[in-house]
């Protein structure tokens, strides 16, 4: 080989490979530290209609994984950082099992994130399709994208115009992280987190519990908001924090950390930001005060959180949650998908809020065999609003 064509080559070899970003890197080095941890493993299941064209499927499955990248991409590391590289997309599995027994031992089955793709996807009896993709390309807004691009290529309908390419958003954060307000949001945070008792959660098996909320207790919920001039959001996190009665009370949630522009990309976006507030005085009070704090919070949530942790609190990077344990989220729909009898979770407390039609589903996770009275007092706290 020439020194010309020696570096055709090593041109080559540089376009190949596609940067990455902050969140996608700590997937990285905690995939790393242990493949077979199932916490950022995430099976998912939805019933097709019937009956499946198994062809049609697959051609479908071709459609979405052509249109994202980051689906058929495996990773690699070396000094520079990591990097995202091409290596092929999944073939349709056929599995004789029920979806529970199949969502568990997918969630159990480890990654090779280094050789393969970050997906697996599998046709189930009864038309039930389950797909699994790991945390280093994925988020529950990407769940919803993938379901609608692949029902839209199942049926013939037409997609939506292609968005940016998640690497083409990871090169853009990384410029910015290089900017002045990065540098602005970041001094933003060690201000906030100064003096944080850290609490970690580990990764353990979880279980989830479920209560419905009427829809007239949800309209109590938009009632205090709009008295207290504050979001849903704001509102039923300040409620839940407001049951603790503390000076001080640190809770993470999250962000979409979606534009515009990648409505429709699939890959890890949501980033996780850190509320932190007395939570003592009236309902009134409290309402009012986490208004303030999630303003305030949102106005600095550009930063990824990975990124933030790696150079405020470098000693906790590498924990299955940094910084807190219990985290409350107000979550879009799911959809059809048929939900995990069991979760593994990170975490020592997840409340996740969802309207519905008729009212509000309130999820509390916790580790299994740990008794929590959450749930309970939560949804009395809610309804007692409409009494």
């Amino acid at each position: 080989m020439t020194l010309s064509d020696e570096r055709r080559e090593l041109l080559r070899l540089l376009a190949a490979r596609k940067p990455t970003t902050p969140g996608q890197l700590r997937f990285w080095r905690l995939h790393q530290r242990d493949p077979r941890d199932p916490a950022y493993s995430w099976p998912w299941a939805v019933r097709l209609p019937s009956p499946v064209d198994v062809a049609r499927l697959r051609r479908a499955l071709d459609t979405v994984l052509a249109r994202h990248e980051l689906l058929t991409s495996c990773f690699s590391a070396d000094d520079d950082g990591l990097w995202q590289t091409a290596c092929g997309g999944p073939e349709l599995r056929m599995l004789d099992a029920d979806v529970q027994t199949a969502l568990r031992a997918d969630n159990e089955l480890p990654f090779r994130l280094d050789a393969e793709p970050p997906i697996r996807v599998t046709l189930l009896p009864g038309d039930v399709l389950l797909v699994n993709v790991h945390n280093i390309a994925n988020d529950g807004w990407s769940m919803r994208v993938f379901l609608d691009d692949l029902m839209r290529a199942y049926t013939g309908s037409a997609l939506p115009e292609p968005t940016l390419q998640y690497h083409e958003h990871a090169a853009r954060q990384r410029k910015w992280l290089d900017g002045p307000e990065a540098a602005r949001q970041l001094a933003y945070w060690e201000r906030r987190l100064d003096g944080l008792e850290i609490r970690n959660g580990t990764s353990s098996q979880s279980t989830v519990e479920r209560v419905r909320i009427p829809r007239e207790t949800a309209e109590a919920v938009r009632e205090l908001g709009r008295k207290c001039k504050a979001t849903p959001f704001m509102t039923l996190f300040g409620l839940f924090a407001g049951m603790h009665d503390q000076k001080e009370i640190a809770i993470g949630t999250s962000v979409s950390g979606r534009t515009p522009e990648v409505e429709r990309t699939i890959g890890y976006f949501v980033n996780r930001i850190v509320l932190r507030m007395n939570t003592r005085g009236s309902v009134e009070d409290v309402v009012g005060r986490a208004r303030t704090m999630a303003l305030e919070a949102f106005a600095h949530s550009a930063v990824p959180f990975e990124h933030l942790v790696e150079r405020l609190y470098p000693n906790e990077y590498l924990t299955p949650a940094p910084l807190v344990d219990v985290m409350f989220v107000l979550d879009s729909p799911r959809g059809p998908v048929i939900e995990p009898e069991y979760r593994t979770s990170k975490f020592t407390l997840v409340v996740n809020v969802q309207p519905v039609e008729d009212g509000l589903v309130v999820e509390a996770h916790h580790p299994s065999g740990a008794s929590h009275g959450v749930l309970r007092d939560y949804a009395q706290l809610l309804k007692g609003l409409t009494t």
